[in-house]
């Protein structure tokens, strides 16, 4: 049996150093997370971290659903997220 996982894992070790992908099941392909710089409402508030992307706030100017402190509109990198619902304020 042994003899059998060394010779299953040096033919993975060979596939990989000459650049093959290898197969494998139950996992999801890994794909490239695309960043963006995305607008985001942040709260004013010191004691408070919360915060919502532009295209997902509920008014034109949101108060924070947390605290309800004034939010403030800037920027954060973020993984790129469409909302298909997104209303026009």
């Amino acid at each position: 049996m042994l003899l059998i996982w060394h010779r299953f894992f040096s033919d993975c070790v060979r596939l990989i150093l000459k650049g093959e992908r290898i197969l494998t099941f139950g996992r999801r392909n890994t794909e490239e997370i695309k960043l963006e710089e995305t607008k985001v409402w942040v709260c004013s508030s010191t004691v408070c971290k919360c915060w919502i992307r532009d295209n997902f706030k509920s008014s034109a100017e949101p108060l924070c659903p947390i605290c309800n402190s004034k939010m403030i509109l800037t920027t954060k990198e973020l993984q790129v997220i469409n909302n298909h619902s997104q209303k026009t304020y």
